[in-house]
């Protein structure tokens, strides 16, 4: 019997949803539009994990994990507020710091997502 597995049923939706901008012509908020392909990669990436069963992919996964609190800051607080200049400060050196502690230290990998989210949650 054939079989889809759910995460490419949602990669699929999601691949809907972003072309739907594109179809109707109308103009949405670029932020939207950024986090719909980030988290589009992330369950596509997340998919072919579980399809092949890779250490590349699972290390992939999980660092494309700890990108996704601060992009999703980044994709939705440019809808209440205008560019700032340390947004992007506020984007990368976090997670880049935690990505580099967690390449040392990779037992450290899921205290340190929980930090993450903590700290862009709040």
């Amino acid at each position: 019997m054939f079989s889809v597995p759910f995460p490419v049923i949602s990669v699929l939706i999601l691949f809907f949803l972003l072309f739907i901008p594109f179809l109707s012509g109308k103009k949405y908020h670029p932020g939207t539009l950024c986090f719909l392909i980030f988290y589009l990669v992330m369950l596509s990436l997340g998919t072919l994990r579980w399809t092949y069963h890779s250490d590349l992919l699972r290390n992939l996964q999980s660092g494309l994990a700890m990108l996704l609190p601060p992009t999703a800051w980044y994709c939705l607080v440019s809808m209440t507020q205008g560019s700032r200049s340390y947004d992007r400060v506020l984007l990368f050196l976090p997670c880049s710091v935690l990505l580099f502690v967690a390449t040392l230290w990779p037992f450290l990998t899921d205290a340190l997502l929980i930090l993450l989210f903590l700290g862009y949650g709040c």
